[in-house]
């Protein structure tokens, strides 16, 4: 540990307890300025750039963690809340990925939109992705697609976590990409 390094948590620790002691704006601008560097390299190691979603959330945390904290436990403020902010971080990146999941959701609800416009009956279609898929794989797609169960859901029912499902689904899209008759859909 550098010297810097170590100055510059003994400042933290002394203007935390300051801080819970007067609650004063300046102590709190204080341990926010110590962060504020620290928040761009969180973010960019979870988010690879820059995310002011993340940075919002976790001043949040600083602020809650300042009024949790306890210097009697033996453990460093920095510690405390280096916990806090990662866990910040993969709450926000949880949130993303569900997000995506509902946006690829809606994509696959498009196969079905365009089946209608191309006067392609759905039927037809089920029946194109049963052909090109093995039964588990065609369950999962039923599942996700016709009855809107989220990947965790699914890999409840099948005895598997939910990324697993998620791998197995996108082996069925990519399957589904080579079948010739449904290349206008997907």
């Amino acid at each position: 540990m550098s010297n810097k390094y170590k100055i510059l948590t003994k400042i933290l620790e002394k203007n935390v307890i300051e801080y819970q002691r007067n609650e004063s704006e300046e102590g709190l601008e204080a341990i926010l300025g110590h962060y504020f560097e620290v928040l761009g390299k969180i973010s960019v190691r979870y988010f690879n750039e820059y995310n002011e979603d993340y940075v919002a959330l976790a001043i949040i945390e600083i602020i809650k963690g300042l009024k949790r904290y306890d210097a009697t436990r033996g453990v460093k403020f920095s510690t405390f809340m280096k916990v806090r902010l990662d866990g910040t971080a993969l709450d926000l990146l949880k949130k993303y990925k569900s997000i995506q999941d509902n946006v690829s959701y809606k994509e696959d609800m498009d196969l079905y939109q365009c089946s209608e416009n191309a006067h392609v009956d759905k039927d037809d279609i089920l029946e194109i992705v049963k052909q090109h898929t093995t039964d588990r794989e065609y369950t999962i797609f039923i599942n996700y697609v016709l009855n809107s169960l989220n990947f965790t859901e699914i890999g409840t029912l099948n005895g598997v976590s939910g990324s697993r499902i998620h791998q197995i689904y996108d082996i069925v899209i990519k399957k589904l990409g080579m079948v010739e008759a449904l290349r206008d859909y997907i």
